[in-house]
């Protein structure tokens, strides 16, 4: 190797020149140098964060509401399948159903009577509370006096308190004067008091008598 100041010869491997007594340089120098190798990886903007976390909170929402919405519309169902009842008249054929009303009768009066001139008699209806289509029927035949005739009336209680002060009076049935006639009275449905009224009150001097067959049914 020689010295790169003075160029004199030296051994290999000397580190100082033995004429000029510097420091004798290396043949040659490397430098690596290494650069890591970055991948940047671009951040997610905050508007496109904003907007997916704006739409998984719309759609749990909506699912919330729609679930709402189901147990609503099953439980509406099941409340009107319940309250489903089906009520017919006394007259009409009683299909299966989900609820099947049970007719009930009951003996309002069976009998013979009499009337004095200018009187009424009369026989109390009661309805139960639950009870549908509550209908009166019957049949009365009258005899006395020149016409054999009687007035027989179905009315409420404001009725019968006309009918005893000989006012006129709204009435569910109205025979007008008649010697035989049948009684066929639809009543409101529920809990009251009727009365099946037989009327003389146009005599002055004859008595009249009667007889009178009536029952009322109804569903429950």
């Amino acid at each position: 190797m020689f010295c790169n100041f003075c160029g004199a010869e030296a051994p290999d491997g000397s580190l100082y020149c033995n004429r000029c007594g510097r420091e004798m340089a290396p043949e040659f120098k490397r430098v690596f140098s290494i650069k890591p190798t970055v991948t940047v990886i671009p951040e997610k903007s905050a508007r496109t964060t904003k907007r997916r976390i704006g739409k998984r909170i719309l759609a749990i929402i909506l699912t919330v509401a729609a679930m709402w919405i189901l147990i609503v519309a099953v439980g509406n169902i099941v409340m009107s399948l319940k309250r489903q009842r089906t009520y017919y008249g006394p007259q009409g054929i009683t299909p299966t159903s989900i609820f099947t009303p049970v007719l009930r009768t009951q003996t309002i009066t069976r009998g013979a009577y009499s009337l004095s001139a200018g009187q009424l008699g009369y026989f109390p209806i009661h309805v139960p509370s639950g009870a549908q289509n509550p209908v009166v029927t019957g049949r009365f035949t009258a005899a006395g006096g020149a016409y054999n005739d009687v007035y027989v009336y179905v009315v409420d209680e404001d009725g019968l308190t006309n009918l005893k002060n000989r006012n006129a009076a709204n009435t569910y049935y109205n025979s007008d004067r008649a010697t035989v006639g049948q009684i066929n009275a639809r009543l409101p449905p529920g809990n009251g008091t009727y009365y099946i009224v037989v009327s003389n009150m146009g005599a002055i001097f004859m008595s009249k008598s009667y007889t009178i067959d009536a029952t009322m049914q109804y569903y429950e």
